[in-house]
């Protein structure tokens, strides 16, 4: 549901301070017209070797991914009706 998604998101915008514990920049896109929106981090990857061949950079999204869930998954458990 949208508005339910939007909630979310601002949400969790307002506990940004809480999400600097992924230690990475992140960047909050509402998306106002569409369903989703998103909280992303970017890794600059060299052009070689392919991206499907690149250990580091599967790495870095293995260890990424972990920690966002490791971080992420109590603040929203944690979240109150009143701030949906």
């Amino acid at each position: 549901d949208r508005d339910l998604n939007k909630a979310l998101f601002d949400a969790l915008e307002a506990r940004a301070d809480e999400l600097a514990a992924l230690g990475d920049v992140l960047s909050w896109q509402r998306l106002d017209n569409r369903r989703a929106s998103r909280v992303v981090t970017y890794h600059d990857v060299p052009g070689t070797p392919p991206l499907d061949e690149n250990p580091d950079l599967t790495s870095w999204a293995v260890e990424t991914m972990v920690n966002w869930n490791d971080v992420v998954r109590p603040i929203v458990a944690d979240l109150e009706p009143e701030e949906l």
